[in-house]
């Protein structure tokens, strides 16, 4: 399988139905894509906070910080809202000059 030039390239699918956050991380030499397919859920790329609902996708750059937060939503009857799902993609430890297929300009 060609790697694109990266060390290490997880991809995976993530759905929560309790509160979740993660640690704040820092990805160096990394890049994550997450695409949110159900639910919704706050993700905060570089200390700015953004409210992410289905159909939303972010990429975090290399060298910045990641965090996301599941079940802050609270309903009328004050019970938390949770049914998150989304699919990523971390890949990094390379360069970071190509992610998939070269592009023209």
């Amino acid at each position: 399988m060609e790697n694109y030039g990266f060390r290490y390239i997880d991809v995976g699918y993530s759905r929560h139905r309790a509160p979740h956050r993660n640690q704040l991380e820092r990805r160096k030499d990394g890049v994550l894509m997450r695409l949110q397919v159900n639910g919704t859920c706050r993700v905060d790329l570089n200390g700015i906070p953004h409210h992410i609902r289905s159909g939303d996708l972010i990429i975090s750059r290399p060298g910045g910080t990641y965090q996301l937060f599941i079940g802050e939503e609270r309903g009328l009857d004050g019970q938390c809202l949770v049914d998150s799902a989304d699919y990523y993609v971390v890949c990094g430890g390379g360069d970071g000059s190509t992610i998939g297929y070269p592009v023209s300009p």
